[in-house]
């Protein structure tokens, strides 16, 4: 099994954080409504922090 990335955590925790936010504040209808945007963000950021981490590992195997 792969290590989890410190980005992972990130992005786990900082999504958690603006669900329980938006939830607690009582936008989860809002939240609902426009699902797909929220889909579409989370595919954007996975694929830019994957982009990240790749990077920083190719930036170790060349040092290392």
């Amino acid at each position: 099994m792969n290590k989890i990335s410190v980005f992972d955590i990130a992005f786990i925790a900082v999504s958690a954080g603006i669900l329980s936010v938006i939830t607690y504040t009582g936008y989860a209808e809002i939240l609902s409504t426009f699902s797909l945007i929220v889909v579409t963000i989370a595919y954007f950021s996975g694929k830019y922090l994957g982009k990240i981490e790749q990077n920083r590992k190719q930036k170790e195997d060349k040092s290392g």
